[in-house]
């Protein structure tokens, strides 16, 4: 029975009472084989969420999404069309992988690029234009996301001027 009051002792926090005070001391808690340093425990926890921050994508170590499918068959797109982008395709591809969408493929995009119109040709935005339409692609695949619905067409992410007008 002694064995226990020790025990008792050593995992009741040390109290003493001063005039109109409690005072409750819980440095000197022991809690055997289980105890756990709290300076460690804040250490990791901190740097964990440092980590996470510093990552490039922070929302990715937390939710796992799987990305749209990122290729271009280049064989369903006019190849007049696709003769006319150049390097520019190629370019524009890698930017909308990188968006990481979910529910927009690389593909969807860029087939609503590649239309003709009387004869004039539509064609890829200038590169100064495309964060613009990347935050509308975000938005777009955040609510197909939240409705967890795909998207069934993208009709138009932007209009050359010429082809605008026609």
């Amino acid at each position: 029975m002694n064995q226990l009051n020790q025990d008792m002792t050593n995992l009741a926090p040390s109290a003493s009472l001063a005039p109109n005070a409690l005072s409750i001391d819980f440095t000197e808690v022991s809690y055997g084989p289980l105890a756990v340093n709290r300076r460690r425990m804040l250490a990791t926890v901190i740097g964990t969420g440092a980590a996470f921050l510093a990552s490039g994508n922070p929302a990715s170590a937390f939710f796992f999404r799987k990305p749209a499918d990122t290729s271009l068959d280049v064989s369903a797109l006019p190849s007049k069309w696709v003769e006319m982008q150049g390097r520019n395709l190629t370019d524009y591809q890698e930017y909308l992988a990188g968006l990481k969408l979910e529910k927009i493929t690389v593909q969807q995009v860029i087939r609503a690029h590649a239309k003709q119109k009387g004869g004039v040709w539509n064609h890829l935005p200038p590169s100064a234009l495309w964060k613009n339409i990347a935050n509308t692609l975000r938005a777009t695949d955040r609510i197909a996301r939240k409705l967890d619905q795909p998207v069934k067409e993208i009709v138009s992410a932007y209009r050359a001027p010429a082809y605008n007008a026609r």
